[in-house]
């Protein structure tokens, strides 16, 4: 055999190892061709995921071109002088070939060359910039992330430009290979919190990742709660404000939904629009998110151990009203709130399992007609529809813990109905030490109050004017306090 023959064999033995890893008939797509009308090739990609109208125009095109080329690196030759493609870069191990393609990059083989070099040629759909449908202000900024990770990572970068911004790349899954980008600030985020963050990702061991809620359990430091110790959010401007305070993002590709952390409970009752208005009116607004977290989980706990253990604190006049709406229902306080509270629940699933149209006519003469007639049918009480209605209203004034809101007072009603106003001393206890006992990545859950920063105070539940916060919190690990300097 001659070497030339050799040679033609090493080059179909990698095509041959190349394609062996794809099962079923759906394989890349093989063009063989002629480096400049003298040198047989071969380019590879997968249609699906490649711009094929760019690799005919910038890469075969100019290759097929016939032309006396004399050098003995002739893969550098091209990628340096032939190639137009600004991203292609010549690579050593065949076997990460497939991961290439997977990538939608295109694969070129030439033969007689221990190399090869690849080119970025991606190009799948995705959904442009809009503005998120969770998170919708009446002032500020109206961009949301996407699904695309290389178009959330250009909507960090506009808002922060300095080199300091970093995103360490991850992979992760065994057949998703998912890129997941640790995000943050060098210089200001805590190197001891991304080192462990990247420990805990690089030790997920799961088939595949399709969004950022499936890496946000292996994050928890605490699995057995059902208060998440990690933050949402899909909009780019509220991502960029928690870098700047020296926490670190997790962007997860194929997810709008990026992680922050560390993240702490009192940031459940700070909205995005809080940071574009005036002070005074937001500070009033967090006030009401604090009061409705109170108000959704313990009101039906209260109603129901008023009239069933305590009904003597009632005034007369009100006792008496509640007493005569209640006349002829067959159902007790509790049992009787726990089944409207559970209808509640099955007309909000259908609403959001329904057509959009459908489901928001549905969602609105289904409680209409649902709650009229179960009152004049002697089923249900008005106050306890009233009752249900107020708690669901107010939980999602709470959205980053209203699923935890909804569990609450259903346990909050049992405890009302079972032991009246102890139960609830003694669950709002218990849930109080439980939110004490948790932490994020070592912060304690319920800072800047438990324990007590002070000058965190500046942007907790009340905040204060951007001209009077002049350090960052202190209770997130920085590597650098100062956030504005100032003349004090």
């Amino acid at each position: 055999m001659n070497l030339c023959g050799f040679m033609i064999e090493n080059m179909q033995k990698r095509i041959n190892d190349v394609f062996e890893a794809f099962g079923g008939d759906k394989l890349p797509i093989l063009r063989r061709f002629k480096v400049f009308g003298s040198t047989d090739a071969a380019l590879i990609y997968v249609e699906e995921l490649t711009d094929t109208e760019a690799l005919n125009r910038d890469v075969l095109a100019p290759l097929m071109v016939d032309k006396d080329v004399k050098t003995k690196d002739i893969i550098k030759h091209i990628v340096d002088e032939v190639t137009p493609f600004a991203s292609a870069v010549i690579q050593t191990d065949i076997t990460q070939a497939v991961s290439f393609l997977l990538e939608g990059d295109a694969v070129v083989l030439v033969e007689g060359a221990e190399q090869y070099f690849t080119v970025a040629s991606k190009m799948w759909s995705h959904r442009g910039v809009e503005e998120p449908p969770t998170s919708s202000v009446i002032r500020g900024p109206r961009e949301g992330f996407t699904e695309d990770m290389r178009t959330n990572i250009s909507l960090m970068r506009r808002r922060l430009k300095t080199p300091d911004l970093t995103f360490d790349m991850i992979k992760v899954g065994k057949y998703s290979s998912t890129s997941i980008a640790v995000t943050y600030i060098k210089g200001i985020a805590d190197e001891s919190i991304i080192k462990e963050l990247k420990k805990r990702i690089n030790a997920i061991n799961i088939d595949g990742i399709l969004d950022s809620s499936y890496i946000e359990a292996f994050l928890q430091d605490n699995r057995k709660t059902v208060f998440s110790q990690i933050g949402r959010t899909e909009k780019p401007d509220i991502a960029t404000g928690k870098l700047l305070e020296g926490r670190i993002c997790v962007m997860v590709d194929g997810s709008p939904s990026v992680l922050t952390l560390p993240y702490l409970f009192i940031e459940s009752f700070q909205d995005v629009g809080d940071y574009y208005g005036l002070p005074a009116r937001r500070n009033i607004l967090r006030l009401l998110r604090a009061a409705s977290f109170i108000i959704a989980v313990l009101l039906p706990g209260l109603y129901v151990a008023t009239l069933l253990f305590h009904y003597d604190m009632l005034p007369t006049d009100f006792l008496l009203t509640i007493i005569n709406a209640r006349s002829g229902i067959p159902m007790n306080p509790m049992l009787e709130l726990l089944v409207t509270m559970l209808l509640f629940e099955i007309l909000q699933e259908a609403s959001i399992r329904m057509p959009r149209y459908i489901g928001s006519a549905l969602s609105i003469v289904g409680a209409l007609i649902l709650g009229e007639t179960a009152v004049k049918a002697g089923t249900i009480s008005s106050p306890a529809v009233m009752i249900s209605a107020v708690s669901a209203i107010t939980i999602y004034n709470v959205p980053e813990q209203s699923n935890i809101m909804n569990m609450l007072r259903f346990v909050f009603t049992l405890l009302g109905g079972f032991m009246g106003f102890f139960g609830l001393i003694a669950g709002s206890v218990l849930l109080a030490l439980h939110l004490l006992s948790l932490t994020s990545f070592s912060v304690p859950y319920m800072a800047p109050y438990a324990p007590l920063y002070e000058n965190d105070k500046q942007d907790a539940l009340f905040i204060k004017p951007i001209t009077q916060r002049f350090m960052r919190p202190e209770s997130i690990p920085t590597n650098n306090r100062v956030r504005m300097r100032h003349n004090k």
